[in-house]
């Protein structure tokens, strides 16, 4: 799924809100928004993985682990 959506912001230009307590899940996305209280905590750019990472994580058991 992480990598259909990476592929969709890439090729078209489509933005994701995704709501996670995951930080595996979060390294996907280009920007965090940490809450804390219902209030931002923390915005901040991130670096997300390039679509061979997503391939390569998405390939390994360990992917559904808690990071």
């Amino acid at each position: 799924v992480m990598s259909l959506f990476r592929k969709l912001c890439d090729e078209r230009n489509v933005t994701f809100i995704l709501v996670t307590h995951e930080r595996h899940i979060a390294q996907f996305a280009e920007r965090i928004i940490e809450l804390e209280g219902g209030v931002v905590a923390a915005d901040n750019p991130n670096t997300p993985h390039t679509r061979d990472d997503i391939e390569r994580l998405t390939s390994e058991s360990w992917v559904g682990a808690a990071v």
